[in-house]
């Protein structure tokens, strides 16, 4: 709730810079400053539109997770590849960054099927 009340705030600040696209968050806000429907729309109702978007979006990347470690522990041959796939690339780093991900087909494979 305070992520999300933190993220209402930044929409609103006077001193924000303009965007050069709106976001999601800024139609929302907009809707909530002219008040245009007969219903109140308040903070809470664009916090719970919020959530409605993001959460759905963390359970199937979530399921994706369970699916592909399901997916490795049955076939260790593949977790091993993948791994090596993954540590030739990040060497010492000790994480995947986003600039790693196209240097990684297999792993996206994995995670593909």
């Amino acid at each position: 709730d305070t992520y999300l009340q933190e993220l209402l705030d930044e929409t609103l600040d006077p001193n924000r810079p303009k965007q050069e696209t709106e976001s999601f968050i800024d139609l929302l806000m907009q809707i909530y400053k002219d008040q245009p429907f007969s219903i109140k729309f308040t903070h809470e109702n664009v916090k719970a539109m919020i959530l409605d978007i993001v959460v759905p979006g963390t359970d199937t990347a979530a399921a994706v997770v369970v699916w592909a470690m399901t997916y490795l522990i049955k076939y260790p041959e593949a977790m091993k590849k993948a791994q090596d796939e993954v540590r030739s690339v990040i060497g010492d780093k000790g994480y995947v960054s986003e600039e790693d991900i196209p240097n990684l087909p297999y792993l996206k494979a994995v995670i593909k099927e």
